[in-house]
């Protein structure tokens, strides 16, 4: 299976020539910048792909690759509707109601440290809570979230954070199931 940092490499693919990696390319979702060599360019309809014409500079070529980068970085930002669906790119999930405030301030600050004391008076804000009840939350949300991609490592006693599982998480706790992030 392909890691995350696998995908975050571009692969340049000779258009119409190279047509067999590009669907290989496509399948494995791997972001892929089209050179194209003669004739019109494709139709583009995947998100992790662009097009460029040959002959093109480096500097110029580099450029479409950290835009296509950041492109698709924001495509695997989680985003947290109002009917409490989290999704990640296509792929969503259903957040029970309790579990709704704790995920929406998680997102919010995604990628970054959220404070326990924070999440901890969400989940009293819901109902009377004991000191565990937020652990036990935290426990059925890293299930719930894993088949996004999406993990919660734990900073002991300051907070949690949320962000994408990597390969390198996997690999440190391999008695844990893939998808499943640890408590550090």
């Amino acid at each position: 299976m392909p890691t995350i940092q696998d995908k975050e490499k571009v692969k340049i693919v000779r258009w119409p020539l190279e047509t067999a990696k590009r669907e290989g390319c496509r399948k494995l979702g791997a972001l892929r910048i089209l050179l194209v060599e003669n004739g019109p360019p494709p139709l583009l309809a995947d998100l992790r792909e662009d097009w460029v014409r040959a002959p093109v500079s480096h500097q110029d070529l580099m450029a479409r690759v950290r835009a296509l980068q950041a492109r698709a970085a924001a495509y695997r930002a989680p985003v947290l509707d109002p009917d409490g669906v989290l999704r990640v790119g296509s792929t969503s999930v259903v957040l029970a109601p309790s579990e709704v405030p704790i995920v929406a301030e998680l997102v919010r600050n995604y990628g970054s440290l959220v404070a326990r004391e924070s999440l901890a008076h969400l989940l009293a804000c819901a109902r009377t809570t004991t000191r565990n009840a937020l652990d036990l939350q935290m426990m059925r949300i890293r299930r719930r979230i894993a088949p996004l991609g999406l993990g919660i490592s734990t900073a002991w006693g300051r907070g949690y954070l949320l962000q994408e599982l990597t390969s390198d998480t996997a690999r440190e706790h391999p008695q844990m199931p893939e998808g499943v992030s640890v408590v550090r």
